[in-house]
C-alpha cells in the first residue's frame, strides 16, 4: 500500500528532523555510539543518529551500497558502514574530502598493534624526556 508506505517514511523523516534539531553535531543521543562521528568538526553536519534512523528504514533508502555525493564530513557514510553496506563518498571541497577519508579509515591487519607500538613510543619518549628535563610536575 502506498499509502502506507509514505506515511511510514513520513513518520521515519519527521523523527530523523527531530533528532537533528534536538541533538545538534557532534552530540549523540545516548545509547548511540559515536564511532569517529568526533574525530573532526565539520560544519553544518548531520546528526549521526539522524543518519542512522533514515538507513535503518529500508523502504527511503533500500539496498547495500549507499551513494553520497555531497558526503560532507562523511556522517552518512559512517552510518552506512556500521548498517553493513558498501559506501562511496565525493565532495567538491577538499577539506570534506580529507575529513570523510580520516573518519570512514578502516585498518588493516596489524595497522592498530602499529599504532599502538608508536603511541607506546611516544608516550614513552616524552616521559623520559619530561623527566631528564626536570619538567616532572608530578614530584
Amino acid at each position: 500500500d502506498i499509502r502506507g508506505d509514505s506515511a511510514e517514511i513520513g513518520a521515519t523523516l519527521l523523527e530523523a528532523l527531530r533528532l537533528q534539531w534536538a541533538y545538534g553535531f557532534p552530540h549523540t543521543p545516548e545509547g548511540i555510539s559515536q564511532l569517529t562521528h568526533g574525530f573532526h568538526y565539520y560544519p553544518a553536519a548531520m546528526q549521526p543518529a539522524t543518519a542512522k534512523l533514515i538507513l535503518e528504514e529500508d523502504c527511503i533508502l533500500p539496498g547495500k551500497t549507499l551513494l553520497d555525493p555531497f558526503c560532507g564530513g562523511g556522517t552518512t557514510l559512517i552510518e552506512g558502514m556500521r548498517d553493513g553496506r558498501v559506501t562511496f563518498g565525493s565532495d567538491t571541497s577538499p577539506l570534506a574530502l580529507f575529513v570523510a577519508s580520516g573518519r570512514t579509515w578502516l585498518p588493516k591487519d596489524g595497522d592498530i598493534d602499529l599504532l599502538r607500538e608508536s603511541v607506546a613510543r611516544v608516550v614513552s619518549e616524552a616521559s623520559s624526556s619530561s623527566c631528564e628535563d626536570g619538567n616532572d610536575k608530578a614530584g
